[in-house]
């Protein structure tokens, strides 16, 4: 019997703030578990705190994969390097702040449409590639954007 392997697709994020509040970036970068890009991109979200950057992050990457034929039957991990973000999805903390109450239910309702999708826990060593991502976006203030359609 031919056992079928799911497609795995990793997203890694990152929400970067220089003060809290003040100028802010997410960075985000997705790819296939053969290694190939689907995505790297910074986005300048403003002035915030690194909470909701994070928060953010999570949601515009949960919106690009949402774009992906594919994701909605790939096993999806998800990589971030803030515990807040990843412990009060996972229920580990309660979201006390109400800057990020809104956030947390749009991402839930987000993370919903996966048929199988883990947020986990990294160190930032780890996070190189969205970290770097945020912060170009945060130097010039405007999106960076690397990107392979051929992947889509």
């Amino acid at each position: 019997m031919i056992q079928l392997m799911r497609q795995r697709i990793d997203a890694y994020i990152d929400g970067a703030s220089r003060g809290n509040p003040g100028p802010s970036a997410v960075g985000i970068f997705i790819r296939e578990s053969s290694g190939k890009d689907i995505l790297r991109k910074g986005e300048f979200i403003g002035q915030t705190t690194n909470n909701v950057a994070e928060y953010t992050a999570l949601i515009r990457a949960l919106k690009h994969l949402n774009k992906l034929p594919k994701a909605k039957t790939a096993d999806i991990n998800v990589y971030s390097d803030s515990e807040l973000l990843v412990k009060q999805l996972n229920g580990d903390y309660r979201i006390k702040s109400k800057n990020l109450i809104p956030l947390a239910i749009e991402a839930r309702k987000l993370l919903k449409a996966y048929s199988y999708l883990k947020l986990n826990l990294i160190n930032r060593e780890q996070n190189k590639v969205a970290d770097k991502m945020a912060n170009k976006a945060l130097d010039i203030e405007k999106e960076v954007e690397e990107f392979s359609r051929a992947a889509m």
